[in-house]
């Protein structure tokens, strides 16, 4: 996936595609340490239908995108990928 922002391009790769209710709280932006940052990286993978393996370490930054979706009533479709340098 490329995104162009400020006429800055950045790459990111898809690790995980999930469906999710928008009830729950699926978005998290703080973490009191590097260990619950991880978990939370391995949480999107262990949800995730898209099958692609990726290397993802506590430094590396994220992108999440979210849109509706039809599987049930108030469903999203979780969208989550590694910035590459």
């Amino acid at each position: 996936m490329i995104l162009k922002s400020n006429n800055e391009i950045k790459r990111y790769e898809i690790f995980s595609v999930y469906v999710t209710d928008a009830k729950e709280e699926y978005l998290e932006y703080n973490f009191a340490n590097k260990e619950s940052y991880l978990t939370y990286l391995n949480k999107l993978e262990v949800k995730s239908i898209h099958l692609n393996k990726l290397d993802i370490g506590e430094k590396d930054k994220i992108i999440t995108l979210t849109t509706c979706s039809f599987e049930f009533n108030d469903a999203r479709i979780m969208v989550n990928g590694k910035q590459l340098e």
